[in-house]
């Protein structure tokens, strides 16, 4: 009966600069509005990004009060819906983000290639 009076929180997070941009999601009003992340929790999303290669992406977490649990990460995550009206900056870090002074890194490729 707790897990259904007190669902996890919708959390996702543009790593777009220092520090990563997040949002929950508030289901009574269905807004995104800014969410604090802990310090761990950002300095492992941009150890997950580096590891990757990614220089972009959103991730997606479950919030249950204490803990921020991760659940994907997608390379070409949309964002324009966390901020509507402008009022939080995350269309200014997305343009940062994407433009051409911006240094890129592509993401690694694995596969062997056999002769």
């Amino acid at each position: 009966m707790q897990q259904i009076a007190n669902p996890p929180i919708d959390v996702t997070s543009l790593p777009t600069g220092t520090p990563a941009s997040a949002h929950s999601l508030d289901a009574r009003a269905s807004l995104w509005r800014p969410h604090e992340l802990p310090q761990s929790v950002r300095d492992g999303i941009f150890a997950f990004m580096r590891d990757l290669g990614l220089h972009f992406g959103r991730l997606d977490f479950l919030f249950d009060g204490s803990r921020h649990l991760f659940l994907e990460v997608n390379p070409n995550g949309q964002w324009g819906w966390l901020d509507t009206q402008g009022n939080h900056g995350l269309l200014n870090k997305i343009i940062a983000e994407i433009s051409p002074a911006t240094p890129c890194h592509a993401i690694p490729c694995r596969a062997q290639v056999r002769t």
